[in-house]
């Protein structure tokens, strides 16, 4: 019974440093050196699973951007194979993606690790 009065003591102060990450950019994207990039929105979808908490994306290993819930990023990177993943809350999502050179790519994160990569 202990264990659950301290835990509920301690919500607020989880669910107030949640709220507190930063959302937007957090560093740029791998600048593209071809002619034709391949052009990539990341959209977050919304679900109330981690709603209240940004979820912060990353290209690589390098944190890119915290999406709030029903948010996108776009940007452009090189044709190639990335690692995306995202952490939402304790919970971390990692797929490798490969992009075609010029082509338009949607990716949706989703809270149950689904990366549903669709060429435009």
């Amino acid at each position: 019974m202990k264990i659950k009065t301290i835990a509920i003591a301690l919500l607020p102060l989880f669910l107030a440093c949640a709220c507190a990450t930063k959302v937007g950019q957090l560093n740029p994207p791998p600048q593209p050196s071809t002619a034709s990039p391949s052009k990539i929105t990341v959209y977050r979808e919304p679900s109330v699973v981690g709603s209240p908490v940004t979820m912060v994306f990353n290209i690589d290993d390098v944190e890119t951007y915290g999406l709030k819930s029903g948010q996108s990023y776009s940007f452009r990177l090189d044709p190639g194979e990335y690692v995306f993943s995202f952490f939402l809350g304790l919970n971390e999502c990692r797929q490798v993606l490969w992009f075609k050179q010029g082509k338009d790519y949607r990716v949706k994160l989703s809270p149950t690790c689904d990366f549903g990569a669709e060429e435009l």
